[in-house]
C-alpha cells in the first residue's frame, strides 16, 4: 500500500493505491505467462524423467531375474548381473538428480514470480512449499528405493553367492552305430 499526495485547487488530498486500483502492465502479463509456462515445462520434465526411469527399471529387473535364474555360475553370468545392477543404479541416481535440478529451477521461478510482485495480480501457478515438498517425496523415494534395491542385489551377489552349481556342460558323444 502506497500513500500518494495530490494537489487539487490548493488542497492536499491523500489517497491509497492498492492492487485493486492498479492493473498489471503488458510486460508483467507476459512475464507471468512465461514463468507459468516454464513451471509447467519443468513439472512435465520431472514426470517424463520418472516415466523413462520406471520403464528402464522394469526392463532391467526382468533382465536381472532372467540372468539370475539361469542355470550355472559362470563368470559371464556374474558380469552380466553386475552390469545390469550398476547401470540401473546409475540411471536411478541420474533420474533423482534430474528431478532435483527441475525442483531447483522451479524454486528459482517462484522467486522470480514473488520478486516481480506478480502475486498482486495473478494467482500463483505453483503450490506453497509445504505442499510442494510432500508432492516431491514419491519421486525421491522411488529413486532412492531403486538405488537401495540394486545395492542390496550387488551386495547379495558377491557375498551370498548361493549354491554353486557347476555350469551345464555339453559333450559331444560319438554315435554308436
Amino acid at each position: 500500500m502506497v500513500l500518494v499526495a495530490r494537489v487539487q485547487r490548493s488542497r492536499l488530498y491523500r489517497f491509497r493505491i492498492t492492487a485493486a486500483n492498479l492493473k498489471p502492465s503488458a510486460g508483467q502479463v507476459r512475464y507471468a505467462e512465461m514463468i507459468a509456462k516454464q513451471i509447467e515445462v519443468e513439472q512435465g520434465l520431472a514426470g517424463t524423467r520418472m516415466m523413462w526411469n520406471l520403464t528402464f527399471q522394469g526392463f532391467t529387473i526382468a533382465g536381472y531375474a532372467l540372468v539370475a535364474s539361469s542355470n550355472g555360475a559362470t563368470p559371464a553370468k556374474v558380469t552380466l548381473e553386475t552390469l545390469i545392477a550398476v547401470a540401473s543404479g546409475v540411471i536411478a541416481y541420474a533420474t533423482l538428480r534430474g528431478i532435483v535440478a527441475s525442483q531447483v529451477q522451479r524454486q528459482y521461478l517462484k522467486l522470480c514470480w514473488t520478486k516481480n510482485g506478480l502475486d498482486e495480480f495473478f494467482p500463483q501457478p505453483f503450490s506453497n512449499s509445504q505442499t510442494s515438498s510432500r508432492g516431491r517425496w514419491p519421486s525421491y523415494s522411488i529413486c532412492l528405493a531403486l538405488i537401495a534395491m540394486w545395492a542390496v542385489l550387488l551386495y547379495a551377489q558377491f557375498w551370498y553367492p548361493g549354491d554353486k552349481e557347476p555350469a551345464t556342460q555339453i559333450q559331444i558323444v560319438p554315435s554308436t552305430s
